[in-house]
C-alpha cells in the first residue's frame, strides 16, 4: 500500500493490492484506514462479501466487513463485477475505502485486456461533467513523448534515488499536460457513444465474449474479440473528432 498527501486540499489517496494468499487482518485495516483524513484508498483487496456484490464471502472480505461496520469509513463498489479470471466466478474485489464527507459513485470502465476492469469513482456532488468542460488526454502522444526519457541506472545513495523519483514524476506530470486539452462536455465523444446503439452492443458483445474466454480459453473466442475491438476502433473514428473546439493546456510557441 502507497499514500500520496496532498496540501491542497488535504486529502490522503493511497493504492492497495492484497496477493490472494495473503490474509487481511484488522492490525492492517487500522493502519491503512487511520493514516489521514479525508481518506481515499484504492485497489484490489482480493477480499469478497455479499455486501460488496460477492455470490461468497471470503476470509479477507468478513475481515472487511467486520473492520468496516466498527468504523466510520465506506467502502464505495460499482454495482458491476470487476474481475473475470478464467475457471473462475467472476468477482468484485476492486474498489475504494472514503472517509471523505463527500458521496461519491463508483462505476467500471470496460475498457483493457486485463482481467482486472478498470473502476472509477467520482464525487457525486461535483461531477467533472457538471462544469461542462472535460480533460482529455491523448495517451499515444503521451507514449510518444514519455520514449524521449533516459532513466538514469546508476543510483548510489537513498539521495540520489529521492531525486530520481521526483525528477520522473514531475516529467510524467508534464507530459500529461502536454498530452492533455480541455474539450466541453457538450463535444465529448463519450456523450455521442452513448447514443450509438450500435456501438453500445458491440461492446456488450465484446464484455461477454471477454468472459467466456477467460473461463474455458478459446483460440476462436479471442479471434473474435480482436475482430469486434478493430470493429468498436473504427466506428469511433469514424465519429466527429473528439477534440473539436479543444483548447491545449501548452501555449505553443
Amino acid at each position: 500500500t502507497c499514500f500520496v498527501k496532498l496540501t491542497c486540499p488535504k486529502i490522503y489517496i493511497g493504492a492497495t493490492y492484497v496477493p490472494p494468499k495473503n490474509p487481511l487482518t484488522i492490525a492492517d485495516l487500522d493502519l491503512i484506514t487511520k493514516i489521514g483524513s479525508p481518506l481515499i484508498l484504492g485497489g484490489d483487496f482480493n477480499a469478497k462479501h455479499s455486501s460488496w456484490n460477492n455470490h461468497r464471502a471470503n476470509a479477507n472480505g468478513n475481515t472487511l466487513h467486520q473492520h468496516f461496520r466498527n468504523n466510520t469509513y465506506s467502502i464505495n463498489h460499482p454495482n458491476a463485477l470487476t474481475h473475470y479470471r478464467a475457471n473462475a466466478n467472476p468477482s468484485t474485489i476492486d474498489f475504494y475505502l472514503t472517509t471523505s464527507a463527500l458521496g461519491f459513485d463508483c462505476s467500471v470502465i470496460d475498457e483493457g485486456n486485463s482481467d482486472h476492469l478498470p473502476v472509477l469513482l467520482i464525487p457525486n456532488n461535483s461531477s467533472p461533467t457538471s462544469v461542462g468542460i472535460d480533460i482529455v488526454t491523448d495517451w499515444t502522444k503521451y507514449n510518444k513523448i514519455t520514449n524521449n526519457y533516459n532513466i538514469i541506472s546508476h543510483l548510489e545513495s537513498a539521495s540520489d534515488i529521492d531525486d530520481s523519483i521526483s525528477s520522473v514524476t514531475s516529467f510524467m506530470h508534464a507530459c500529461v499536460r502536454r498530452a492533455s486539452c480541455k474539450v466541453n462536455s457538450s463535444t465529448n465523444r463519450h456523450k455521442r457513444m452513448v447514443a450509438d446503439d450500435f456501438l453500445l452492443s458491440l461492446i456488450r458483445l465484446r464484455r461477454r465474449l471477454r468472459s467466456f474466454y477467460q473461463r474455458h480459453c478459446i483460440p476462436q473466442t479471442a479471434k473474435q474479440m480482436c475482430d469486434i475491438s478493430a470493429t468498436i476502433k473504427r466506428r469511433i473514428k469514424s465519429a466527429p473528432p473528439r477534440l473539436a473546439g479543444a483548447t491545449s493546456f501548452i501555449q505553443k510557441s
